[in-house]
């Protein structure tokens, strides 16, 4: 059966790279039983009009790497293709527990009169023990500022305070070089979720500043739509709470994160995350990668 893997219901995304050395002794023709996985492809299918699928090398989290040879009969030691389904759900719901984290973490921070200013991925860290694994910890506060003092008086904003922060997920008020409030690390933490989903911000390959933020205003006029269309309206909804704010605004962390929660389906925040079962499936995924990358 040829496969067409840009239009295949089950939306294929697929990975071919040439000359790989494979064991063939290391192919497995079926499925084991006590594998509930369904085979992304058959042997004998035919992949991009060429190559014949001929075993399955491995499967796990990564997706499922197939071992194919070429059908034109030319000189190729063989192909690995590697496969995945595009949307994961389930991995998504877990990755948006650690927004709910963030939003909590946020709040802390918030709550002893300072705002952080640089949330972003690089600083969003976890815990080596058993006990502290699913501990978010925000670090990196190199440019936190206070913004309200311990009697409640807040500061006053100032009109123009230069550019604070990381580019990538910065806020458009921060583009703007206005002083920033907790709203502004909600925003951040809005990209950060973008990135999570996605597996990346739709302006990261914008080489300005001032293309970044033109994306980004894109993406708020047109109400995130083009960001969010794939996972349901729980992260737009969550984009149009943190951008509808002031900087000085009191955000409503419990109903932020109650949106998430939604995202989830109502995971508990102790559930494991998507990498905690697939330690070894991370590491094999990183060798089988490697492998491709050295033979494209």
């Amino acid at each position: 059966m040829a496969i067409n893997s840009q239009t295949n219901a089950t939306q294929i995304s697929t990975q071919i790279s040439q000359n790989i050395p494979v064991c063939l002794a290391r192919l497995y023709p079926k499925l084991k039983k006590r594998n509930t996985t369904v085979p992304l492809f058959k042997i004998g299918d035919i992949v991009a009009e060429r190559w014949i699928i001929s075993g399955l090398i491995g499967r796990g989290g990564y997706g499922q790497i197939f071992f194919a040879v070429d059908s034109r009969g030319e000189e190729v030691k063989g192909v690995a293709i590697k496969t995945e389904l595009k949307m994961r759900k389930g991995r998504v719901a877990k990755r948006m527990i650690l927004e709910q984290k963030g939003i909590a973490g946020l709040r802390d921070i918030h709550s002893i009169g300072y705002i952080h200013r640089d949330i972003k991925p690089h600083n969003l860290c976890f815990g080596l023990s058993e006990v502290s694994k699913h501990r978010l910890v925000i670090i990196d506060y190199g440019l936190a500022r206070r913004f309200r003092y311990p009697n409640g008086r807040v500061r006053p904003l100032r009109r123009e305070c230069g550019f604070r922060g990381t580019t990538l997920y910065a806020s458009l008020r921060a583009h703007g070089g206005k002083d920033l409030g907790p709203s502004d690390d909600l925003v951040s933490l809005f990209y950060v979720a973008i990135e999570m989903v996605l597996g990346r911000v739709p302006w990261k390959q914008a080489r300005r500043s001032e293309e970044v933020k033109a994306l980004k205003e894109a993406i708020q006029g047109e109400d995130f739509q083009s960001v969010t269309e794939k996972v349901g309206e729980s992260l737009r909804e969550f984009g149009r709470a943190v951008h509808s704010m002031d900087a000085y605004d009191e955000p409503n962390y419990v109903a932020l994160q109650n949106i998430m929660l939604d995202f989830t389906n109502h995971r508990q925040l102790s559930d494991p995350y998507d990498w905690d079962n697939d330690f070894e499936e991370v590491l094999r995924e990183n060798d089988i990668n490697q492998m491709i990358s050295k033979n494209q």
